[in-house]
């Protein structure tokens, strides 16, 4: 019995229900249908009393917090015309895709005032002219707000809202009012994070960089849209991003140095822990990495404290910590396939290798296709609903691109720490790491060019998947 699991499906059709009634998307029969199930699961299973409980008590909580985000972040669709507008940079970008400079503030004041339905606001503002601008500045500048919408197909809505940014502003001049000399700890974070992204601009070529910048820290910035249609196209847009991954590939290091120093595991977690959150800072909190970030948490204190872990549980932890912040990141992509692709994982994995236990091949090869069959059970529904399109040559390039993606997003990591200490040993470990991102480049290029990379058709709304 995991009665988490059974709170945030809760959670989720609370939100789900709330979500159609206010936005009158065309959901409701997929609700219904989401309710009907839950409701079969709690008759057969024979759901314990505090359980039921406890899934109206989530439904409701569901519906209560989405309103109270949605609330807060509708809240400058009353501001009209040009404004003068001060805030305090939160993040910051170079997008190449329209050689913007992006930035997200906080709202201080607009024309002067500092209404308490405004202030905190987070928004996203556009300049051309070149800036040179940090987190923690203070800006000031003119522009008309353009709260989100749907446009062509792409809910500018949802995508913003998912992560707490109520609208965006075109601006011609950005002055800056106030310099951020503080220290912070998202400060250091922000650092590290333009250190890494110098390192790796200054010791690969524009795509190789690109690539490898998605892959460690989840910056797209440089990626270019012929680029990120390319590994769409081939079934691996999942790889130019930042993933929940990455976090093995610094846990399972560590683990092995601290018990080679035979540091006890209750102070080498918390070590762990504290690297980990570090690294979190330095990918602006990603949600794919939240999530897993999450669950190793959970799984180094289970540890710690001598506890069975349960990865569906720890899943169900993770989701409802993220929704809670924001319900708007269930209708987010990132983190509708992050969870899937994870949870397919789970409940398939050791299925299909029993499956496939009679087939003699080198067991690293099995584990691949294995879990890109796994991943590709949860994630397929989500790609025919957004892009109309099931990848049928992912199956092929995954197989071949995803046993090197440790290997490249680890000797990233490593060649960038150790830059100062062992040079010459770096400059081999580049150089092979460019030929591996130069060989996932070629792999996606040449599955994106594939007559039949992808099967097309026709789906307007979640109803049909479900039904499916």
């Amino acid at each position: 019995m995991r009665p988490l699991l059974y709170f945030v499906i809760s959670f989720i059709v609370g939100i789900c229900s709330i979500y159609n009634l206010i936005s009158d998307s065309n959901v409701l029969i997929s609700v219904v249908i989401i309710i009907i199930i839950s409701i079969f699961i709690v008759i057969k299973y024979k759901v314990r009393k505090f359980i039921l409980f406890g899934c109206v008590l989530f439904f409701i909580l569901g519906i209560f917090e989405f309103l109270i985000v949605d609330n807060h972040l509708k809240s400058l669709e009353s501001v009209n015309g040009n404004v003068k507008i001060k805030g305090k940079i939160i993040r910051t970008k170079n997008n190449i895709r329209s050689y913007n400079y992006e930035y997200i503030i906080k709202i201080n004041e607009i024309n002067g005032f500092k209404e308490k339905k405004i202030i905190k606001r987070r928004l996203k503002v556009y300049t051309q002219k070149e800036t040179k601008f940090s987190y923690g500045d203070e800006i000031i500048f003119i522009g008309e707000i353009e709260t989100p919408s749907i446009k062509n197909d792409f809910n500018e809505k949802n995508y913003l809202y998912s992560s707490k940014i109520s609208g965006t502003i075109n601006t011609k001049s950005v002055k800056i009012y106030n310099k951020n000399n503080s220290i912070s700890l998202i400060s250091y974070g922000l650092k590290l994070r333009n250190n890494v992204m110098k390192f790796i601009t200054k010791n690969y070529k524009n795509k190789e960089a690109a690539l490898l910048l998605g892959m460690i820290i989840g910056d797209d910035s440089k990626q270019s849209l012929e680029m990120v249609e390319e590994f769409r196209e081939s079934g691996l847009s999942h790889i130019i991003v930042a993933s929940g991954a990455n976090l093995l590939y610094i846990i399972i290091p560590l683990v092995f140095i601290f018990k080679k120093l035979k540091i006890k595991s209750k102070y080498s977690n918390i070590i762990i822990i504290s690297i980990l959150f570090i690294y979190l800072l330095v990918t602006g909190f990603e949600p794919s990495i939240v999530r897993a970030f999450i669950m190793a948490v959970v799984l180094l204190l289970s540890k710690t404290i001598k506890k069975d872990y349960d990865p569906i549980t720890g899943i169900a932890f993770a989701a409802i910590i993220v929704l809670i912040g924001n319900p708007y990141v269930l209708f987010n992509i990132g983190f509708q396939l992050s969870y899937l692709a994870t949870l397919s994982i789970i409940l398939f994995y050791k299925k299909i290798n029993e499956k496939m236990e009679f087939i003699k091949i080198p067991s690293f090869i099995k584990d691949v296709i294995v879990v890109t069959v796994s991943v590709q059970i949860g994630v397929v529904p989500i790609m025919m609903f957004y892009f109309s399109k099931i990848p049928i040559i992912s199956f092929i390039s995954n197989i071949l691109v995803v046993p090197i993606t440790g290997f490249i997003t680890g000797i990233g990591i490593f060649t960038f720490f150790f830059d100062k200490t062992i040079k010459i040993f770096n400059v081999i470990l580049i150089k092979l790491n460019y030929y591996l991102l130069n060989f996932v480049i070629f792999i996606s290029e040449k599955s994106a060019d594939f007559k039949y990379s992808t099967f097309d058709f026709n789906i307007k709304d979640l109803n049909i998947v479900f039904l499916i």
